[in-house]
């Protein structure tokens, strides 16, 4: 535990600086949390970590036509949320 606690050493930055240091080493501009694109990231992200959660779809093949398309319309709807 002494050896890793050798390696370890406190960040210099302030925790405002932190996000100027990171923009500057990564070569990076901020967006705004209101952008599309990051809206368009966090839908990406959400979808994807519910992907293989309980709330799958149920199989088409014991739908009837409309169960499926009641079923799309709603997952259309939820899809696009964030526009």
């Amino acid at each position: 535990m002494e050896m890793y606690a050798k390696l370890v050493t406190a960040c210099p930055h302030t925790f405002k600086g932190i996000k100027k240091f990171f923009l500057e080493q990564c070569d990076a501009i901020p967006i705004a949390l209101n952008d599309d694109r990051m809206n368009l990231f966090k839908s990406v992200v959400i979808m994807k970590h519910f992907k293989d959660k309980e709330h799958k779809a149920p199989k088409f093949s014991d739908m009837t036509n409309e169960e499926i398309a009641r079923w799309h319309k709603e997952k259309s709807d939820n899809f696009y949320w964030y526009k």
